[in-house]
């Protein structure tokens, strides 16, 4: 069909909707780097202007169901490493080196993919605590005395009955920085002082043995290097600070918990004892009443210098360690670690693809044919409407037009749909043009659906709504419509109801509308119908009839 008068350009509500497509697709190339090639290319195509919103509807869904796909990877991989876990304990509880108190902790412990992390993370410490407390047990078993008489101490010629305990809460100290090295990477790509840390540290938690001092010296490292973080983004080492003091208050916890429970300990070196449990809750009160970054950067440092201290001279006195407990616990406490950040990692990409998908649907308002909006905005737009004249009875009078192409169904029959989505679309540029030199009427057209179109006008008195009807009745009437060089003429008939008293209701109104625009269909089509008072007139006819009257009455004039 060869268009009479084109358009030129696009409306502004097309502008609008590719500005909010651009938008979205830029959001979800930020959030999805994976999938940005295709974004990109997407958007050329945005920006050259040779995409209907119908195509870029479809290209949003191929977008969203690639995510999608990358998502059920993700829950899939999530749901082996759970599994990992569950076959870990159940490995753990076939272990016959474990004391019934630990085997009913491990029992305990239900972690699967609901599993909230922090609860995770408490049950660790609870089984850690069950943990050290047999080790204790253990050792008072032995009857071990610092008198070096026991027979294993003699054959080994060593009279430290806890060095494998300090070996252990150095195995400890550097998988409790670990994950904070971890997250600091993540946030500071660029830091080659942290990569360099984080190396040492992951070697460390590798090696069979690991010296004291050097995880001492691990800590300190961290805790100076975080403290130079300050500098460059303090909200993000202000949060990485409380996350390393709750990891050394945990390790301080576990600790305390044990010189309680060691009788030995306090045989043989209760004075020693006495002073590093005091550092231990002096600690904690202090760090749990500091806010101050600075300050608690200064207090970890201390702490931690006293910690090497203390543990200096409690290692002197103590020897021999169980390890075989030491290695259930760390690989316990590491898979809950590992489980905790890829649930909160998972967590955060979920929101965020919720919140993508929400502003793609806000988005599919548009008719994929004719580029206006369509049904569904319809019904979005009169839900507002409704509400603001529920809200407001003084709200200004709105009106519904209802348009519907006269014999549509003999035009698809005769010259085929192809033409027939023409007709459609031409229509609606016709009507949209037309509408938007109505700059003091507040008019939007909806595609309602086949060969009907409605027209919401707020604030528009039905005497207004009506006269825009005739209006647009004659424009579509007067413009020269072609089929293979044929003239084809095409009319268009309109209803007209407003809001009032009784019909307070968008549905109400577009009833009435719909009623009398069949009306206009029965008395011969190509007119405007209004409801007046429940009643129905033939708008056209009464304009003619005027407009005749009016001629009649200027050719009588001398």
């Amino acid at each position: 069909m060869a268009e009479g008068t084109g358009v030129q350009g696009t409306t502004t509500r097309a502008n609008d909707i590719r500005n909010a497509f651009r938008s979205a697709l830029r959001l979800l190339g930020t959030l999805h780097p994976s999938h940005e090639k295709t974004i990109q290319n997407v958007l050329k195509r945005v920006d050259s202007g040779d995409m209907m919103p119908g195509e870029l509807n479809r290209e949003f869904r191929r977008i969203n169901m690639g995510i999608m796909q990358d998502k059920d990877k993700e829950a899939l991989n999530l749901r082996v490493a759970t599994e990992s876990v569950q076959k870990e304990l159940q490995r753990l509880k076939q272990h016959n080196s474990l004391s019934s108190t630990q085997l009913e902790r491990i029992k305990s412990l239900d972690i699967d993919e609901s599993t909230d992390p922090a609860s995770a993370l408490g049950d660790l410490v609870k089984t850690l605590g069950t943990f050290v407390n047999d080790v204790i047990n253990y050792r008072e078993q032995q009857k071990v005395v610092d008198s070096g008489q026991h027979p294993n101490i003699k054959a080994s010629g060593k009279s430290n009955i806890i060095a494998g305990d300090v070996a252990w809460s150095s195995k400890r100290i550097v998988k409790s920085i670990h994950p904070i090295l971890k997250r600091l990477d993540h946030d500071f790509p660029e830091d080659t002082k942290i990569k360099s840390l984080l190396k040492d540290v992951e070697s460390a938690i590798a090696a069979k043995t690991l010296d004291f001092y050097h995880s001492i010296d691990l800590m300190e490292a961290a805790a100076r290097h975080i403290a130079l973080l300050q500098t460059k983004r303090s909200d993000v080492e202000s949060t990485f600070l409380v996350s390393f003091n709750q990891h050394l208050q945990k390790m301080h916890h576990a600790l305390e918990e044990s010189f309680h429970q060691n009788s030995h300990l306090l045989i043989s070196s209760d004075k020693d004892r006495e002073a590093f449990e005091s550092l231990l809750r002096n600690f904690k009160v202090a760090s749990d009443k500091e806010e101050d970054p600075v300050k608690l950067k200064k207090l970890i440092s201390s702490n931690v210098s006293n910690m090497q201290e203390g543990f200096t001279k409690i290692i002197n006195k103590q020897s021999a360690h169980t390890r075989n407990q030491q290695r259930a616990i760390s690989n316990l406490k590491a898979e809950v670690r590992n489980q905790e950040k890829e649930v909160t990692r998972l967590k955060k990409q979920q929101t965020e693809l919720n919140d993508v998908i929400g502003n793609i649907e806000e988005m599919s308002l548009t008719d994929d044919l004719t580029g206006i909006p369509n049904r569904r905005a319809y019904d979005k737009t009169i839900k507002a409407l409704d509400a603001a004249m529920e809200k407001n009875n003084q709200q200004p009078e709105s009106s519904i037009i209802v348009l519907d192409i006269d014999r549509f169904k003999q035009i698809n029959d005769t010259y085929g749909h192809q033409i027939g989505d023409r007709v459609l679309k031409r229509i609606s540029q016709l009507t949209s043009k037309a509408l938007e030199t109505l700059k003091s009427f507040d008019c939007e057209l909806f595609r309602y659906g086949g060969e009907e179109f409605v027209i919401v006008c707020r604030g528009t008195p039905l005497k207004n709504a009506a006269q825009i009807a005739e209006r647009l009745r004659s424009v579509i009437e007067n413009h020269r419509y072609t089929v293979k060089e044929k003239p084809l003429q095409i009319t268009s008939s309109f209803g007209v109801a407003a809001y009032n008293k009784l019909d307070r209701s968008g549905e109400a109104v577009f009833g009435v509308a719909d009623s009398v625009l069949y009306r206009a269909k029965q008395l011969g089509r190509n007119r405007v119908i209004c409801s007046v008072k429940n009643r129905p007139i033939d708008w056209t006819t009464e304009v003619k009839k005027r407009k005749q009257a009016a001629d009649a009455a200027k050719n009588k004039q001398p």
